[in-house]
C-alpha cells in the first residue's frame, strides 16, 4: 500500500468515524428534544385539566354567591322550589364528618341519643272502634306530625317537643265528640266531605264572593268566579267547634276566626276537604 493510500484511508475512517460521532449526537439531541416537547405537552394537559376543573369550580362559586333569584329565574321554577321546600319542612338531613370509621359510629350513636332524648310519648286508654278510625287516626298524625300506634285499645302517640300531648288532647276531644251519652254517633261514608253548591241568587253567595273579590283590587274586572261550594265534614267541623270552644275559654275577649284566601291545585282542594288545612300547602299557590 503506497503512503497516499494509506492517507486517504486513514482519512476516510477519521471521516466515519467523525460522522458516526455526529450521527449519535444528533440522536441524543432529537431524544432530548423528544423529552422536552413530552414534558411540555404533558404539563399543558395538565394546566388543561386543572383549567377545566377551575372553570366548573368558579362557576358554582360564582352562583353561590349569587341572591337565589338574581339568575333568569321564572315563576315555575320558584314554585317548583317552593314545593321541594314545602316537603321538607319536617324533614332534618345531617351530614356527620369524622376522620375514621370508629369517630363516625360514635358521632351518629351521640346524635341518636340528642335526638332520642327530644322524644316524647304519650298514652291513650280505652280507645276501641269508632268510625273511619284509621282515617282520623291518619289525619292526626299528619295534622301534628306524630306517630300513632294502637294495640288492644290503648293508643300510643310519638313525636317531638308537644306535639304527642296536643295529638292526645285532640284525640280525646274526638273520642267525646263522636259519643253522645253511651250512644256512638255513626258517621257513614258519604257523610265525611260533602260539596253542596250555593245558589248565585242566595245571600250566602254574595257573602262570600263579595269579601274575596274585594281583596283582588284592580284584578276584580279580569275576575269570574265559576261556582261557589260549602263543603260539610262533621269531623272537621267538630274539630273546629271543639278548638274555637278552647280558645274563647282562654281568651274570651280576642276575635278568634279569620278569613284565609289561599289558592291551591285541584287535588289540593280535595285534600283540604278531606283532611283539612295545614301548613304544608302554604306557599304552593298562592300568599294568605
Amino acid at each position: 500500500m503506497s503512503r497516499d493510500e494509506f492517507q486517504n484511508r486513514e482519512l476516510d475512517e477519521e471521516a466515519q468515524l467523525l460522522l458516526a460521532i455526529q450521527m449519535s449526537m444528533d440522536t441524543r439531541g432529537a431524544a432530548m428534544e423528544d423529552e422536552d416537547l413530552q414534558r411540555a405537552l404533558q404539563q399543558s394537559l395538565r394546566d388543561q385539566d386543572f383549567q377545566e376543573e377551575e372553570v366548573p369550580l368558579q362557576r358554582a362559586l360564582e352562583m353561590s354567591l349569587r341572591h337565589p333569584w338574581a339568575d333568569d329565574g321564572t315563576s315555575s321554577a320558584q314554585e317548583e322550589v317552593g314545593d321541594e321546600m314545602a316537603k321538607a319542612l319536617d324533614i332534618a338531613q345531617l351530614t356527620v364528618l369524622a376522620g375514621d370509621e370508629t369517630s363516625l359510629v360514635v358521632a351518629c350513636a351521640a346524635l341518636r341519643k340528642a335526638i332520642s332524648g327530644n322524644l316524647s310519648t304519650m298514652t291513650l286508654d280505652g280507645v276501641h272502634n269508632f268510625p273511619r278510625k284509621m282515617e282520623i287516626l291518619s289525619s292526626l298524625e299528619k295534622k301534628h306530625q306524630v306517630t300513632i300506634t294502637e294495640y288492644d285499645g290503648q293508643v300510643h302517640i310519638q313525636g317531638f317537643l308537644q306535639q304527642p300531648q296536643r295529638c292526645q288532647e285532640e284525640l280525646s276531644q274526638i273520642l267525646k265528640a263522636l259519643h253522645v251519652g253511651d250512644r256512638l254517633v255513626t258517621l257513614q261514608p258519604q257523610q265525611m266531605a260533602v260539596l253542596i253548591p250555593v245558589a248565585e241568587t242566595s245571600e250566602e253567595y254574595t257573602r262570600v264572593v263579595r269579601p274575596f273579590l274585594s281583596t283582588l283590587y284592580e284584578q276584580t274586572s279580569d275576575t269570574e268566579v265559576l261556582q261557589v261550594q260549602k263543603v260539610q265534614n262533621p269531623l272537621l267541623y267538630n274539630q273546629y267547634q271543639l278548638k274555637k270552644q278552647s280558645l274563647r275559654r282562654r281568651s274570651p275577649q280576642t276575635a278568634i276566626e279569620r278569613t284565609l284566601y289561599h289558592g291551591t291545585t285541584e287535588d289540593g282542594a280535595k285534600e283540604i276537604c278531606h283532611q283539612g288545612f295545614n301548613r304544608s300547602f302554604c306557599g304552593k299557590n298562592g300568599k294568605s
